[in-house]
């Protein structure tokens, strides 16, 4: 790794990450000077493209949409908003997914000066509800494809004196395509007139709504306000409850600044694929308003399909530069049927959401290379609370099987369970301390004020994660805080095992693609039995239980006897979130199809019955070729 900068901030090291800021060597010098950026949303978009007005800022369904008509479609919706009685400071609630109307409401949010709470739709219904009866708005925007999702909320009491916009999914359509959803279209339509009536409901259509403002003249543009809830989005509610987390405006500026200092090489003629949901973190900052900030073409493909995503990068007008989307999703596009050429342009081919071994990182890039992609497969890790991400991978700093270095204007440390920083290499929770961080979490002034720990002044936010930083500033990252399970010790008593050491020691053999440990609670005692599950990579031809086999071996020489795995699941892919990361919650949800291998014997086990039930299926011995079909 020679192609780096000599920052004056390294030459002293200490032996501690915060201090030293090694990954500052792989930028410019003065890259980590913060500087008031004190620009809205809708005067960065302005200032960020506006020698390229006439280019294409979104595409949509082949549909081209320039930036100067992104600017025009986002006033005229400002001029809606106001009239509809958003001030300054309000939210709006926003149930939608990556239409150019969710893109242009945002925008229109800006000028106002107020903000968006974005809900989760991956919420089941009566969390739904939870979530509109806690949020603070008067305008609900929300997609007509939704309805079931949403029809039960807009029947609440509450909603009488709210005023709701429905989006028509295909608004933004091209013609042709528009008329050939027309049918769904009217059903959409007939089913909230109906609940509009039935409900009394102050209900609108968006594009009937802007008719109602065309003549008003436009408003002022507001000034930046550095305390406005910008957006609330979620965490994705994968290892708890998913939370309402309030963004400033600086976490998106910032990390638009953060995108120039790093020199990722992207331009106004880059197109960046939008795939992941507007109401995560990734979703909204680094993949929907991000791009561009930084002049980006926004490629907007909401629908979110593990089985249709290779389309994504052959169905569209611009060539894709830069994509986020999860590990799962990009072992999907290497696995679909393309052209050599179709990801040529693919520069930034970038793995949001889980965590990967090595091997499934290069496999995945070798599965892109078939189709013209030359570039590594590109990480970074952060949190909704640090508005995303706050480590990247650069062209100038690889390091396989890490999520890259810090940002240029993040810092960053590991700390004890009291605490205090620990070393290079010492494993800890990961803190994060930048300019993008969270106002706080909604309605929660109290977590609020636990996530975060002071050093030396400087406010650093808790990620929960556990991982070490290398002296090279490359962060590592080996699981969460709250990844493990309780089990008895030989002597009875309470033993913390996490889940991540297990997967450790199976992500050391060249022929595990990936893992995931869980826990069973078969007898729900309130105490676990870790099981595990493996994907063998493809080029593995032995036979799978002698493979175990000397996984078992390992993990009996590495971990204490109660915490090995009592079984085992052989399975080709993982469950997917809507999110796009692996949903966990149902892994340990499947209580059967499990294998135990005992001194060469092959056992099926289910854990369905207040029992573990152990049938036998067969010796290894008489296995040579046997692989039990999942």
């Amino acid at each position: 790794m020679n192609n780096y900068y000599l920052s004056e901030e390294n030459k002293n090291m200490t032996g501690y990450a915060s201090k030293d800021r090694p990954w500052l060597k792989f930028y410019p010098p003065g890259a980590s000077k913060i500087e008031d950026i004190n620009l809205t949303y809708y005067q960065y978009y302005i200032e960020a493209n506006k020698k390229f007005l006439d280019k294409a800022g979104i595409e949509y369904y082949n549909r081209i949409i320039t930036r100067k008509d992104v600017i025009k479609e986002s006033d005229q919706l400002a001029k809606v908003l106001q009239k509809y009685g958003v001030k300054k400071r309000d939210q709006i609630l926003l149930g939608t997914i990556g239409v150019p109307e969710a893109f242009y409401t945002i925008m229109a949010l800006s000028k106002i000066g107020a903000g968006a709470n974005i809900i989760n739709i991956t919420y089941p219904n009566e969390l739904i509800i939870d979530s509109v009866k806690q949020a603070d708005f008067d305008v609900f925007i929300v997609l007509d494809v939704f309805y079931d999702l949403f029809s039960d909320a807009l029947k609440l009491p509450e909603m009488k004196n709210k005023k709701i916009i429905v989006i028509p999914f295909t608004n933004s359509f091209p013609l042709g395509t528009k008329t050939v959803m027309l049918a769904q279209r009217i059903k959409n339509k007939k089913k909230f007139d109906k609940l509009k009536k039935d409900y009394n409901l102050n209900l609108s259509y968006y594009n009937d709504a802007i008719k109602e403002c065309i003549n008003m003249p436009d408003i002022e543009a507001e000034p930046y306000d550095k305390e406005l809830k910008f957006l609330t989005v979620y965490s994705s509610g994968t290892t708890a409850k998913a939370k309402g987390i309030n963004l400033p405006i600086d976490s998106i500026t910032y990390m638009a600044r953060n995108h120039e200092l790093a020199d990722l090489g992207t331009n106004e003629n880059t197109a960046s694929l939008h795939k992941v949901p507007i109401n995560f973190s990734t979703g909204v900052n680094n993949n929907f308003l991000l791009p561009p900030l930084v002049g980006m073409i926004n490629v907007l493909d909401p629908v979110f399909d593990k089985k249709t995503i290779g389309k994504s990068f052959k169905n569209h007008k611009h060539k894709i530069g830069v994509a986020i989307i999860s590990n799962e999703m990009w072992e999907a596009v290497g696995n679909s049927k393309l052209k050599k050429d179709t990801l040529s342009d693919l520069t930034h081919p970038i793995a949001g959401g889980d965590g990967a071994s090595v091997y499934r990182q290069e496999q995945i890039y070798n599965n892109l290379k078939k189709f013209g992609c030359k570039r590594p497969l590109f990480s970074g890790a952060g949190s909704t609370e640090v508005g995303a991400c706050a480590t990247t991978t650069l062209r100038q700093a690889y390091k396989a099987g890490t999520a890259g270095v810090p940002l240029p204007q993040v810092n960053a440390m590991i700390i004890d369970d009291e605490g205090k920083e620990l070393k290079y290499n010492e494993s800890g929770e990961i803190c994060y301390s930048t300019p993008m961080m969270m106002l706080g979490y909604l309605n929660d002034e109290e977590k609020t004020r636990k996530s975060f720990i002071y050093v030396d002044s400087e406010k650093f936010y808790k990620t929960g994660d556990i991982g070490y930083i290398d002296s090279d500033g490359f962060v590592t990252y080996r699981g969460r805080k709250n990844d493990f399970i309780i089990v008895k010790d030989d002597n009875g008593n309470d033993f913390k095992q996490y889940l991540f050491e297990i997967e450790e020691i199976a992500k050391k053999y060249s022929f595990i693609m990936d893992c995931e440990a869980v826990g069973i609670d078969f007898n729900s005692t309130g105490y676990s039995k870790p099981v595990i599950h493996l994907q063998f990579t493809k080029e593995f031809t032995g036979n799978k239980y002698e493979a175990i086999e000397k996984i078992i071996t390992d993990f009996k020489e590495n971990l204490p006897s109660f915490s090995v795995p009592i079984a085992f699941k052989i399975r080709e892919d993982f469950p997917i979130a809507k999110s796009g990361k692996r949903d966990n919650k149902k892994l340990s949800e499947e209580k059967d199809g499990y294998i135990n291998i005992d001194k060469g014997i092959i056992y099926e086990c289910n854990f369905n019955q207040n029992d573990v039930e152990y049938n036998v299926l067969d010796s290894i011995s008489k296995q040579k070729t046997y692989v039990k079909s999942m």
